[in-house]
């Protein structure tokens, strides 16, 4: 079905951007995260596809980031933009919402009720994939990319992760450090396979 979905788009100051629907005209502070669904679910736009890139710096200043800051910062992630990704899940952490809130983890300073019904809420799962998408790029069925988008802030101090899952039933953990990098892979499905392993190092 990937080459039957439907990917409107439209020119913006020279760029092609994505649109919310055939001929829709593309307007400054516009657009909506979502529209970017195609790169990391359904896998019918590469990560290096300049409409990616193009639509996520129109969409980026839109409102968009205040109902979807998980997926604008998968986006970032998969564009490799460490520091914009870890900005995007920040954003979720807002102790000054008390109102049961979407695009937030602030309910949870209410008390344990809200706090038993945080995971419910829709928004946190993309934290986790926010994040996620920031230690791994797991999505590929020929290769994985460790670290792909970690801030400068996180490669000064360290960071690990363990046990992440890639396509193909492949566990990865992986630990950064200033002047070391370990991954380590397991291969947890019941045949044989290949990847390529690719580790992401910061400049220098």
């Amino acid at each position: 079905m990937a080459n039957k979905v439907l990917l409107p788009t439209a020119d913006y100051k020279g760029a092609k951007v994505l649109t919310v629907g055939p001929g829709a005209v593309p307007i400054e502070n516009s657009g909506d995260a979502t529209w970017l669904i195609p790169l990391w679910w359904y896998h019918v736009l590469a990560n290096d596809d300049p409409l990616v890139r193009n639509s996520y710096a129109l969409f980026r200043t839109s409102r968009t980031g205040d109902f979807n800051n998980g997926w604008m910062g998968v986006i970032a992630a998969k564009l490799r933009e460490g520091d914009e990704a870890c900005r995007w899940a920040r954003r979720f952490i807002q102790p000054g919402i008390t109102l049961f809130d979407d695009t937030c983890l602030g309910e949870i300073v209410n008390g344990p009720e809200d706090f038993k019904k945080t995971p419910e809420v829709a928004a946190h799962g993309a934290l986790i994939c926010n994040i996620t998408q920031m230690l791994l790029d797991p999505d590929d069925e020929n290769s994985i990319t460790v670290f792909p988008a970690i801030p400068v802030e996180w490669e000064r101090q360290g960071v690990a992760f363990s046990n992440l899952a890639a396509k193909g039933e492949i566990l990865v953990s992986g630990e950064f450090k200033p002047k070391q990098v370990r991954v380590t892979l397991e291969n947890r499905s019941d045949r044989n396979c290949a990847r390529n392993l690719r580790v992401r190092l910061p400049k220098g």
